[in-house]
């Protein structure tokens, strides 16, 4: 029941309709009674009469009697919807004050995590709040949830991702391969909602992709540059997995797709075609 919805007991049209309908049925019959039975008789005020007015109009009394139960039957009613409307606002209440609670808790912890990533002058910078609304995105005002859904967008879509990532190494040699490289890796960047400052860069090699460059951490060389962004992405996904309870499968996916054997196959592929700058 929404608390729009409440009006006092005194203008509940409930606990008129409990008074005024016993009491119209008992009028009804008590006249019926008054102006049929001859037994009815003269007025008196003696004792005698007083038992016979009694004797005669019991029905219409018991009639009109039941207004007292009727009442609080209705009063009864209204104080469980009232309890209804207060019960629904706290739990309204609930939702807002935790929805807000949860979202500045994530906010915190990844702020909190963010030193922890990455040493030196190197930074990883996130969008923190962005990141929550993809992470749980049915939480909101009216809507609260701590664990985060597994079949939710995000982590589908990070599935998606990581798989075009895991793919470059099995693109055909016709293929661009460091432009995908570098498109896959901007895809997760741009999920996760973040992005790595004074790091390193890796630029396209040709064509349309010359103009493609994303920020990775720093290497001596380009294998252990990508060795250590892949590590860093599985660091986020970690993180935020262990907050969100989705349960996400990143091990598997860390172990048996972006291995050491998919890093060779990389740099195989990519390593005339791409610029690794440092910054």
């Amino acid at each position: 029941m929404r608390a729009e919805n409440h009006v006092p007991l005194k203008r509940w049209y409930g606990l008129w309709l409990a008074i005024g309908l016993p009491f119209g049925i008992a009028l009804v019959v008590f006249l019926s009674i008054l102006f049929s039975d001859a037994a009815v008789g003269e007025r008196c005020y003696t004792s005698i009469c007083c038992a016979n007015f009694v004797a005669l109009f019991k029905v219409p009394i018991a009639i009109a009697g039941l207004a007292i139960p009727a009442v609080a039957i209705v009063a009864a009613i209204h104080r469980s919807d009232e309890a209804a409307i207060q019960i629904q606002e706290a739990l309204s209440n609930n939702v807002f004050g935790n929805y807000l609670k949860h979202r500045a808790a994530f906010v915190e912890y990844v702020d909190s995590k963010v030193d922890r990533l990455l040493s030196d002058k190197m930074r990883v910078v996130f969008d923190a709040a962005a990141l929550y609304e993809h992470i749980y995105p049915r939480n909101g005002y009216a809507y609260f949830e701590v664990c985060s859904n597994r079949s939710y967008q995000f982590w589908t879509t990070l599935d998606a991702r990581l798989d075009s990532l895991i793919r470059v190494s099995e693109l055909p040699e016709d293929v661009e391969r460091s432009g995908a490289l570098i498109a896959s890796l901007l895809g997760v960047f741009q999920l996760l909602q973040m992005r790595i400052e004074n790091g390193g860069r890796l630029r396209g090699g040709s064509g349309l992709n010359e103009s493609l460059e994303v920020g990775v951490v720093i290497g001596h060389d380009l294998p252990v540059a990508l060795n250590k962004t892949v590590g860093l992405i599985f660091d986020v996904i970690k993180m935020l997995d262990s907050f969100a309870a989705a349960e996400y499968d990143y091990e598997t996916i860390e172990s048996e797709g972006l291995n050491v054997h998919w890093l060779r196959s990389v740099h195989d592929a990519v390593k005339n075609k791409i610029k690794y700058l440092k910054e």
